[in-house]
């Protein structure tokens, strides 16, 4: 299926679409976001608990993710979910 004719679907009636049907689509989703960071030599995991952290701080949140970078450096208070 193209991406274009996937697209008017999504628009046309996604809502009625069973769940093992968006479950392939979100996997060859990921799959293709994961070939595309490879690609651009991306951490996608280190870039998705960036992304995570920054809207934490757009929306006053306190909470924090630990990032592979803090986990690397010794940090080792930040390997669960916490409060900053």
């Amino acid at each position: 299926m193209s991406s274009k004719s996937c697209t008017a679907e999504w628009r046309a009636g996604a809502h009625r679409a069973p769940p093992s049907r968006i479950s392939a689509e979100r996997s060859a989703t990921s799959i293709c976001l994961d070939k595309l960071a490879a690609h651009y030599d991306i951490d996608l995991a280190e870039a998705t608990l960036v992304k995570f952290n920054a809207t934490l701080d757009k929306v006053a949140l306190p909470h924090r993710l630990p990032t592979p970078t803090a986990l690397t450096s010794g940090n080792r208070s930040t390997h669960s979910l916490r409060r900053s």
